[in-house]
């Protein structure tokens, strides 16, 4: 399993045929054909990152560089379009389409033509991301990695987005209660316990099978290999066992006393969190720069290998990585179903270029239009 992501349970496979925008960042207009692999190659600023990005929000309906809507619009414009041509896994004509309309008012989504709610967008097309900033997945703070789980499980089950929403307003219910001394506060309990319920028990079975792959991923990146070395644990302050709407109802009255002196809450669906150990110690502080790429790189690949190898999307991630790393993360990335890789320096791709689709972009327009 370390060589290639696995193909698991999931969606009828299908490409990405076409990658589409408007009005995005730099670009006015970014239209290109993709293949099993694309390569993008590039000075800095040239726009890699940003083709990256937009096949990453037509599949998840999410950027992976920023929450605001307005950060992704070209200067001057009210909106921006992203749109992703798909079609059957292994080649073939264009079958079908989904559409991100971004704009700081609301956004859109459209699947063949039509009009969707967001969700119906989500699993469709599976997407993993390798980017120079995910040492925050074991360095930074437990929200990164809780939104890294979430779009995982999202792909997976694109109702998970649904359930996390609803219980997401009914926590901002109960704060405001806990806040203003707690009147009230057993109705929303009981609205609460079976919606966190159902979110927790999702992200353990997650938290548990990426936990899993991880470490079998670590072993090339690792020196020494992870045996011993590499461990995680989902903690979510809820009681061990399955995950009853009973049992989180009991949990929630058993801090009950404590959250009303508080006035603040004591368990919710930000009280967790993917603990990472190296050698016995937390990785985020005791793990190198080079450690916590390779256990970075782990979980990535460990999310691909759940979504069934998807689309990888590797931005220029190879600058921290010996040339032993290098050549195990190429392994993996041959192995995937379609790969698009963005980089400075070619050189470092190696036979990742053989049949490859290669662009070469530049800073000096804002047009990349294959068929200009």
């Amino acid at each position: 399993m370390n060589g290639s992501p696995v193909r698991e349970s999931g969606p009828a496979s299908i490409a990405v045929r076409r990658v589409g925008a408007a009005s995005l960042r730099r670009f006015a207009l970014l239209s290109l054909p993709a293949s099993p692999r694309v390569v993008l190659l590039g000075p800095n600023g040239t726009g890699k990152t940003t083709v990256l990005e937009a096949v990453h929000i037509g599949a998840t309906t999410v950027s992976f560089r920023t929450r605001r809507v307005r950060d992704l619009v070209r200067r001057g414009e009210s909106a921006a379009r992203v749109r992703l041509g798909l079609g059957p896994d292994g080649g073939g004509r264009e079958t079908a389409s989904q559409e991100v309309v971004l704009a700081a008012g609301g956004c859109r989504y459209h699947r063949d033509g039509e009009e969707v709610r967001r969700m119906d967008l989500l699993g469709r097309v599976r997407v993993t991301p390798l980017l120079p900033g995910d040492l925050a997945l074991v360095f930074g703070p437990p929200a990164l990695r809780r939104r890294f789980l979430d779009l995982l499980v999202a792909q997976r089950d694109p109702s998970h987005g649904l359930r996390l929403l609803e219980v997401r307003r009914v926590e901002r219910r109960r704060r405001r209660i806990l806040a203003e001394g707690g009147r009230g506060l057993s109705p929303w309990n009981r609205v609460l316990a079976p919606r966190l319920a159902a979110v927790a028990a999702a992200r353990r079975e997650a938290a548990a099978a990426l936990a899993a792959a991880a470490r079998d991923r670590a072993a090339p990146f690792l020196p020494g290999g992870p045996s011993g070395r590499l461990s995680f644990r989902w903690d979510d302050a809820l009681p061990e066992g399955p995950l009853t709407a009973e049992a989180v109802g009991e949990a929630l009255e058993a801090v009950r006393r404590d959250e009303l002196r508080l006035r603040r809450p004591k368990v919710s669906s930000a009280h967790c969190d993917l603990r990472i150990h190296l050698d016995g110690a937390p990785a985020g502080r005791t793990a190198s720069q080079g450690e916590g790429r390779a256990v970075a790189i782990a979980l990535r690949l460990a999310a691909a290998d759940l979504l069934g190898g998807g689309v990888l999307l590797v931005d220029d991630v190879w600058g921290e990585l010996d040339g032993t790393r290098r050549a195990a993360l190429r392994e993996a990335i041959a192995g995937a179903r379609q790969a698009f890789l963005a980089a400075c320096d070619e050189a470092v791709l190696g036979e990742l270029l053989e049949n490859a689709r290669v662009f070469r972009l530049s800073a000096d327009s804002d047009i990349l239009d294959s068929d200009a």
